[in-house]
């Protein structure tokens, strides 16, 4: 397994396609999400420092990002729906927690 950073350049069209597959699954109808509501998700987010892109044999099956609002650290992840179960939501929430407390959130 391989972590990176996200390349907004690269990687939003992968994010918006496991988006909504997982949205499909919950809700049982099709996603809204196209590349704009990414790419406005990302707004702010020092990409380069606080996202997580986790590829396992050259597929990519999470993702996740975070920052700090204030006093709040912030973060988001999606596990893609063949690779959940295997802890790689956890993985992005302790990421996500560190990533906030790093920036000297009070709370996340």
């Amino acid at each position: 397994m391989n972590v990176r950073p996200i390349d907004p350049g690269a990687d939003a069209d992968v994010l918006v396609a496991i988006v909504r597959a997982d949205e499909e699954a919950l809700r049982g109808r099709p996603s809204p999400v196209d590349e704009a509501d990414v790419r406005m998700w990302w707004t702010g987010t020092d990409l380069e420092h606080d996202s997580w892109l986790v590829e396992d044999g050259g597929r990519v099956v999470a993702i996740g990002w975070g920052g700090r609002e204030g006093e709040a650290g912030e973060f988001a992840g999606v596990v893609a729906p063949g690779a959940k179960g295997r802890g790689l939501g956890s993985m992005l929430v302790e990421r996500g927690e560190a990533s906030g407390a790093a920036k000297g959130a009070r709370v996340v």
